[in-house]
C-alpha cells in the first residue's frame, strides 16, 4: 500500500507532464476545425437551445429554470460519462509512453482526467451565461458548488482509475458502459426534475441512484443559491469512499500486469 501511495505522489509531482498530455488529448479531438475547441462550446449551446426549447412545453416547465436545469444536468453527466468510458483508453492511448517511460501509471490516468475537465469547465462557463441571458439570480450562494466540483472531480478521477485498469484485461468494457450510461441517462433526474417522479410516486427512481447525488452535489446550489441537502453530501462521499476503496484493490491487483496485457 505504501508503494502505491508513493507512486501516486510522484504522478501528482509531475503535474506539468498530464496536464499538458491532456490538453493536447482534447485539442486533438478538433484538430483542423476551423473553430477548434470552441466547438465545445457551440454544440452545447445549440444543443441546450434546441433540446431545451422542446421539452420545457413537453413538460410544461418555464424555460428560465428547465433551460439551466437542463444544461447543467447534462454537463455533469457529460464529465461522469467521460470518466468511464473514455477512461477505457487511458492505458491504451498511453501504451507507447508506458513501455518506455517510468512514469506511474496514474500519469495517464489523471492525462485521461484532464480531458473530461475542459468540457465541464466549458459548460459551466455556458450555463452562467444562459443564467445571466435570463436574469437568473446569482448570489454568493453559488460558492457552495466549488465543494461539490471537488467531490465530483475526484469521483471521476476514480471511476476513470478503475475502467483504465479493468479495460486492459476486458477491452469490451467501455463499450459495455456506454450501453449502460445510455440506459441510466433515463433514469437520472437530468431531462426531468425530482419533483416530477415525487408527485408521481417514482421516488426510488432518483433516491437508490447515486448518479442523482453526484450531479445534485453540483446543480442544487447553481440553480438555488444554497448548500445541497446534508443527505446529497452525505450520499457523495459515501459513494466515493466506496469506489475509492474498489479502484485501490483493483490496482494493487493489476498494476504490475499492466505492461504485459497491452
Amino acid at each position: 500500500m505504501s508503494t502505491r501511495i508513493a507512486a501516486h505522489r510522484h504522478a501528482w509531482s509531475l503535474w506539468r507532464v498530464w496536464t499538458y498530455l491532456g490538453i493536447q488529448d482534447f485539442r486533438a479531438r478538433y484538430r483542423k476545425a476551423l473553430l477548434g475547441p470552441g466547438w465545445v462550446v457551440v454544440t452545447q449551446v445549440f444543443w441546450a437551445l434546441g433540446v431545451g426549447v422542446i421539452y420545457s412545453h413537453l413538460l410544461d416547465q418555464p424555460m428560465n429554470f428547465f433551460l439551466p436545469y437542463l444544461l447543467i444536468g447534462f454537463t455533469l453527466w457529460g464529465f461522469l460519462s467521460a470518466g468511464m468510458i473514455d477512461g477505457g483508453s487511458a492505458f491504451l492511448a498511453s501504451q507507447g509512453y508506458i513501455t518506455q517511460f517510468t512514469f506511474p501509471l496514474e500519469t495517464y490516468v489523471l492525462r485521461s482526467w484532464v480531458a473530461s475537465l475542459v468540457p465541464l469547465a466549458a459548460g459551466l462557463l455556458v450555463f452562467l451565461g444562459v443564467c445571466l441571458a435570463y436574469e437568473r439570480p446569482l448570489s454568493d450562494g453559488l460558492l457552495w458548488a466549488i465543494p461539490g466540483l471537488v467531490i465530483l472531480a475526484f469521483v471521476g478521477l476514480t471511476h476513470t482509475r478503475i475502467v483504465a485498469f479493468l479495460s486492459v484485461a476486458v477491452r469490451d468494457l467501455p463499450h459495455a458502459i456506454s450501453s449502460a450510461m445510455q440506459l441510466l441517462i433515463f433514469m437520472t433526474p437530468i431531462m426531468f426534475t425530482a419533483d416530477m417522479l415525487r408527485k408521481r410516486g417514482l421516488d426510488a427512481v432518483y433516491l437508490y441512484n447515486p448518479l442523482y447525488y453526484l450531479i445534485e452535489v453540483v446543480r442544487h446550489p447553481l440553480m438555488s443559491n444554497e448548500a445541497a441537502p446534508p443527505l446529497v453530501y452525505g450520499a457523495c462521499l459515501g459513494y466515493l469512499a466506496v469506489v475509492g476503496a474498489i479502484s485501490f484493490t483493483i490496482e494493487h491487483r493489476l498494476a504490475r500486469r499492466v505492461v504485459y496485457m497491452l
